[in-house]
């Protein structure tokens, strides 16, 4: 359920769909109160990414001309992620980048480093200001924090309503410096990886410890956009968005492999593995246009967005979403979504030994061609107070590649762009969030699912995570959701329980998230012995 201000006047409801403000001052003076808004994301790969993400934002107006925003984000990713490197008939063996730690792929299986886990920590913080009735200017700053990767960023909005307030320029700035430090340093791109050694063991580079100093990176943006009262039922928007990134902009996990020719009698194998190399710098462009038709109560919403760059990546994004207003107060949503990508220029399956390496080349599946359908539905239900409650289901079909022309060898009979089944819930009004995290990060093979795990949990997983989900429960409510998942969980099944843990001399981190725990939610954080009590009770053996 999403807290929602009420829509004070037909006019505020027309603009709104525009995206236009609707000043009120004249007619009334608006009560100055605090907004406090909620939400949790969580995203799945079926068998590998988990990332869990909660939003907290307080909105506060200081005065009738200026609003004050800050949000804070805090999210984790854990579980397998592809590495780049191609399969083979035999077993593989991974060092990271630190060259302390190793993990093994299995014969005719896509390599996942299977430790795969980080943490990232967010504060925004935004002014709005009006000047006026028709110009308004937002001021941001943000920060950033990973195990491996720090950020700071600034931007600037400026909006201006004319004619009648019939239209709307918007001007977008903003600057971003990070700070990419990987476990063990940056590798040098395309050297080739550490042979693995007894004592690399099965540690994880990306979770622990400090990173090394490394690398930086800088990310400048602009936005430019003009939207359109067409008439009383039609409104149409137009943007052109341009982002420079440049420095480090390689992913230090991801390797190529390099295979024996088809001369060989191992033809296809892999002989060894080179970090990926990408190049220093890389232009976006995009123009988005979309329109809004009023057919009656209902809403037709067509979109489309033509995305280009100068590392050759071409993609199309058409959307239809259709507002069926069947009741007064309910609504359906279907929904439909085509996006298609070419790939990077220096994108490589993989290379060939003997045979000149290029100056960059990358197996990062991201960067790939593909095509995605998503198909979706929403259901919502607006209260006579005000609030909404939604429900909202997608499913996300993405297909590459999986046999290019030019595989050898063994390669031929691999899939060298297996498809990945994922799973997100959403509050819904974080669904716009997800969508824009899973575009953007290119994140693939994506399904969403509404659901309840005080009511069944999806069954015949190989591996089932719950990350900062027990601490927001009191015991009773911990035992129950611990119960559906080992009924929905197959033998041979494992779980994953990551928390933080409340120790003898508590961090003021963990003493900040306990309060917060216990203030919101009426739960705590638990020590280790606590969660193995917890685990225990519920019937489950500890590793």
């Amino acid at each position: 359920m999403a807290a929602i201000r009420p829509i004070r006047t037909a006019l505020a409801a027309a603009c709104a769909m525009a995206g236009v403000h609707a000043d009120t001052a004249g007619a009334q003076t608006v009560a100055q109160t605090t907004e406090v808004d909620g939400a949790v994301m969580l995203y799945s790969e079926s068998q590998r990414v988990l990332a869990v993400e909660p939003v907290i934002q307080v909105t506060h107006p200081l005065s009738d001309l200026r609003t004050l925003s800050v949000k804070l984000v805090l999210d984790g990713l854990t579980g397998a992620s592809p590495n780049g490197a191609v399969p083979s008939t035999q077993a593989q063996t991974f060092t990271r980048p630190s060259g302390s730690s190793s993990y093994t792929a299995a014969p005719n299986a896509t390599p996942l480093d299977d430790a795969f886990s980080d943490k990232r920590g967010e504060l925004d913080v935004s002014l709005e200001q009006r000047y006026g009735l028709l110009t308004r200017a937002s001021y941001g700053g943000h920060v950033s924090l990973e195990q491996d990767y720090a950020s700071v960023g600034a931007d600037l909005v400026l909006k201006r309503e004319f004619d009648r307030r019939n239209r709307m320029l918007t001007l977008g700035l903003s600057l971003g410096l990070d700070s990419v430090s990987p476990q063990g340093g940056a590798p040098t791109a395309l050297g080739e990886m550490a042979a693995p050694s007894e004592s690399n063991g099965e540690g994880d580079d990306e979770g622990g410890g400090e990173g090394a100093p490394g690398e930086s990176k800088n990310t400048a943006d602009l936005l430019v956009g003009y939207t359109q009262i067409v008439d009383r039922s039609t409104v149409a928007q137009v943007n052109y968005s341009a982002s420079h990134s440049g420095g480090y902009l390689n992913d230090p996990y991801k390797f190529v492999s390099v295979v024996a020719p088809e001369s060989s009698a191992d033809a296809g194998e892999p002989v060894r593995q080179l970090y990926e190399s990408r190049p220093d710098s890389r232009l976006k462009q995009s123009v988005f246009g979309r329109v809004k038709r009023h057919l009656g109560r209902d809403v037709l919403d067509l979109s489309y967005r033509y995305l280009w760059d100068d590392w050759n990546i071409r993609s199309q994004t058409a959307e239809l979403r259709y507002i069926l207003r069947y009741r007064e107060g309910d609504s359906l949503e279907p929904d439909l979504r085509w996006y298609r990508q070419s790939a990077a220029d220096f994108y490589r399956h993989s290379l060939v030994d003997g045979v000149a390496l290029p100056a960059h080349a990358s197996a990062d599946p991201r960067l790939a061609a593909f095509d995605a359908w998503t198909y979706g539905l929403r259901w919502r239900h607006t209260l006579a107070s005000g609030r909404e409650i939604s429900l909202r289901a997608e499913y996300y079909q993405q297909r590459g590649d999986s046999h290019p022309a030019d595989a050898i060898g063994q390669l031929k009979n691999q899939d060298l762009f297996p498809d990945l089944d994922a799973v997100v819930f959403d509050q819904p009004s974080l669904a716009p969030l997800a969508q824009g995290f899973l575009a953007e990060e290119g994140l693939q093979g994506v399904r969403f699912e509404g659901g309840d795990f005080f009511q069944a949990v999806p069954e015949g997983g190989d591996l089932y995570v719950l990350k900062f989900v027990l601490h927001d429960w009191d015991a009773p409510e911990a035992l129950a959701i611990l119960a559906k998942v080992k009924e929905a969980m197959k033998p041979g099944a494992r779980l994953m329980i990551i928390e933080l843990f409340k120790g003898a001399s508590p961090s003021p981190w963990s003493f900040l998230s306990d309060m917060i725990m216990l203030s919101t939610f009426g739960a705590m954080e638990r020590s280790e012995a606590e969660y193995r009590a917890l685990l225990g009770a519920a019937g489950f053996s500890v590793q």
